[in-house]
């Protein structure tokens, strides 16, 4: 799997701004952050900017979120 960012730049508050996501590609990563989408919405994550920025080399073996930036109001 492959370690990737992902985030956009709608300013607004109670929304997600951006996650790091360990998955295994960036499609798989869209659909991840549409789960977890709060008042952003779930449409912001299809335009969304997504980098690559690694290979994940731990135990876990499913998709998850590994980290998020969370902008509350």
């Amino acid at each position: 799997m492959k370690i990737y960012t992902i985030e956009h730049k709608n300013f607004e508050y109670d929304v997600y701004m951006g996650h790091v996501i360990v998955a295994n590609s960036e499609s798989e990563v869209r659909e991840i952050s549409k789960k977890k989408s709060a008042d952003e919405g779930k449409e912001v994550w299809e335009t969304a900017k997504v980098e690559e920025c690694g290979n994940y080399t731990c135990h876990r073996t499913e998709p998850f979120i590994l980290m998020s930036d969370f902008r509350a109001g």
